[in-house]
């Protein structure tokens, strides 16, 4: 297929809260809300997935709830089938809504959603019974990791698209994380259908994962939050949070991104 790169301007979009608190975007730039609709239509009439930029790196994204979609995501990124994906959403009446059966967000996460959200901190929840969410997306394991990115492009889309977007980063699996669209457009040319092009990543680095339903809490996944902040702002709870171990065995069900494969594997003599 061809791929497609589509210029977007972040700085264009700004954001108001619904009564029920969704956030919905206004779009000042018409080059960039059609090139955001074009994106939205893609994840929502098909079942492929789109790149776009976040804070962090580029994402590849799908729909969290649609298996056939994620199976893209695998297949784009050649990406083993039992590492889980972090899904992603523009609101927290969004994730409870659509992921979290309308019930709330366990209460030890709520000084981190405050200081973190938007931002780069992944949470880990259970998933319900009632759960819509694909297994492909949490291979199949009891939990499920979340974030809010907060990044204008990608909010805009998964608020547009009314969709969580599983969203891993947007490079074939094992390659260097991108931070650019030609990263992305340099891994992936001819597996997508269209890059969102937003410019350069902020951070460059992928989220923080933490799991608060064990005692004490743990920092799965170091990141874009660091564990000072983490212990700084969590209260008495966080403070109490351990380091998991930075690997899983060959035998052990990975908990969230990064515990097991291989990551950042440049092509160039270092």
């Amino acid at each position: 297929m061809d791929t497609q790169i589509l210029k977007v301007d972040p700085s264009s979009i700004e954001f108001t809260q619904t009564e029920n608190n969704d956030i919905i975007p206004i779009i000042k730039d018409e080059e960039t809300k059609l090139n955001i609709e074009k994106a939205v239509k893609v994840l929502t009439e098909t079942n492929q997935v789109v790149a776009f930029p976040t804070e962090t790196v580029y994402g590849l994204g799908g729909s969290s709830l649609n298996s056939e979609s994620v199976k893209s995501i695998y297949r784009a990124k050649n990406r083993p089938s039992d590492n889980p994906l972090i899904s992603h959403v523009s609101s927290i009446n969004q994730l409870e809504r659509l992921l979290f059966d309308n019930e709330p967000i366990p209460e030890i996460y709520k000084p981190l959603i405050e200081n973190f959200w938007p931002g780069p901190l992944t949470i880990l929840l259970p998933v319900k019974s009632n759960s819509k969410i694909s297994k492909l997306v949490t291979a199949d394991q009891p939990t499920f990791a979340v974030r809010m990115p907060n990044h204008p492009i990608v909010r805009a889309l998964i608020s547009m698209s009314d969709l969580p977007l599983a969203a891993p980063s947007a490079n074939a699996s094992t390659r260097p994380s991108p931070t650019q669209a030609l990263h992305v457009y340099h891994d992936l040319k001819g597996k997508i259908p269209l890059i969102l092009d937003g410019g350069e990543c902020e951070i460059g680095l992928e989220s923080t994962v933490v799991d608060g339903l064990c005692s004490p809490p743990m920092l799965l996944r170091p990141g874009g939050v660091s564990l000072e902040d983490i212990k700084k702002y969590g209260g008495e709870k966080w403070s109490q949070i351990v380091v998991s171990k930075k690997t899983a065995g060959k035998t052990e069900p990975v908990r969230t991104p990064g515990m097991k494969y291989r990551h950042y594997s440049p092509t160039a003599k270092v």
